[in-house]
């Protein structure tokens, strides 16, 4: 078997044979995973493209077999982490608070998220995707005491992993980031059983030495296929 991480992700090795290849990508879609997929992304991971090829071939397959649908890309240019589990609260500083986010931020967050990765022309659609993720899963703020608006903010994505992690420069130095990981590896855990995942751009790295120092493990996943449910597709 593959290394099974949390129930939604499957890794296959560099080290597999061409058998362990077909064992590892097949074992990723059995029955009680592809169950599951009415409520969550999966993912099957390589730790580079050596057996790209033949695992896309066994993936087509399968893909037709369950009725699933592919996300559009294969792979990533980023680091992956595994949360570390039973990591202490950290007090939220005098003056804030930590709370839900709310649809009425969706389009504040979108657009410094766009800001920061230069991508404008992706913000439809990544409006479309953080209102469904605020909606239906796991999300956290914080928010100055009075203020409406947060001031930091990380949400859960579909398939387990957290994202947007952000802290308005005014307002960092202060642990921020660091409440809102512990916080939302808690809340992933309880609403999921699973510890989450988080990934990481390769030029990103003040994320990744984050992430590393709050003793998440990183990955050597270079290569990464998501598949989802089509009923569940927003």
């Amino acid at each position: 078997m593959g290394d099974v991480i949390g129930p939604t992700m499957l890794y296959v090795p560099d080290s597999a044979d061409s058998v362990q290849v077909e064992e590892f990508v097949r074992a990723a879609f059995r029955p009680e995973i592809v169950r599951q997929l009415t409520k969550a992304l999966f993912f099957v991971t390589l730790e580079s493209e050596k057996h790209l090829d033949a695992a896309m071939l066994i993936v087509d397959e399968l893909v037709k077999e369950k009725g699933l649908e592919r996300a559009p890309k294969w792979y990533f240019d980023h680091h992956m982490f595994i949360a570390p589990p039973d990591l202490p609260e950290i007090p939220v500083p005098e003056g804030y608070h930590v709370a839900p986010l709310k649809q009425e931020h969706v389009t504040y967050i979108a657009n410094i998220w766009a800001q920061d990765l230069g991508m404008k022309s992706a913000l439809d659609e990544h409006l479309a995707l953080m209102a469904s993720n605020i909606r239906d899963r796991p999300s956290l703020g914080v928010y100055v005491d009075g203020v409406e608006t947060p001031v930091a903010w990380c949400i859960c994505y579909s398939k387990g992993s957290l994202g947007s992690l952000h802290v308005n420069d005014k307002h960092r130095g202060k642990k921020l980031a660091r409440i809102l990981l512990r916080l939302m590896t808690k809340k992933v855990v309880d609403t999921h059983g699973i510890l989450p995942c988080g990934n990481v751009h390769f030029d990103n790295k003040a994320s990744a030495c984050l992430l590393a120092s709050e003793g998440w493990t990183k990955l050597p996943v270079n290569y990464s296929k998501m598949f989802v449910n089509p009923s569940y597709l927003p």
